[in-house]
């Protein structure tokens, strides 16, 4: 078994938003062997097609530039190719909460592709850390400093 740990980026904006509204326009992974030791990455920005045009909130938020997504493939492909990198080998696809798994879904109905059901098993990571740590969820940076890391 391998485990893919996931973190995607999305369109968003200030005044709050809802997922149908977001597209994604990052999706960075870690692939893990048995023994949590990385065996690979992937990384690659995505164009967004309804709202072109990322918010200043968006930019300065997740540090992405305009002209990084202007240049960037569609959904489709670079959804495709990361299918393609993570493989036939039985993994566990791993985030922290829910939030990428349901974005993925919605991108995936937007661009009409069928969602992967080997996506369905899903580890929710800041869950799974909350019960360890006896704590409520919390964001990552909460997270780190729980653990006495710094968020870089």
């Amino acid at each position: 078994m391998i485990y893919i740990v996931a973190d995607l980026e999305a369109t968003c904006w200030e005044d709050g938003t809802e997922v149908s509204r977001m597209e994604t326009i990052e999706i960075g992974a870690v692939k893990l062997d048995d023994d949590v030791n990385p065996i690979g990455e992937f990384d690659r920005l995505i164009r967004p097609v309804r709202e072109p045009v990322l918010s200043d909130f968006c930019r300065k938020l997740t540090t992405i530039r305009q002209e990084d997504v202007d240049g960037a493939a569609g959904f489709e492909s670079v959804f495709r190719d990361f299918m393609n990198w993570i493989g036939d080998d039985a993994f566990k696809l791993c985030t922290w909460s829910t939030y990428d798994l349901e974005q993925l879904k919605e991108d995936c109905s937007r661009n009409s592709i069928p969602f992967p059901s080997t996506l369905s098993s899903h580890i929710d990571l800041r869950q799974l850390f909350a019960a360890k740590e006896e704590t409520k969820p919390c964001s990552t940076e909460r997270a780190l400093e729980i653990l006495g890391f710094e968020f870089e």
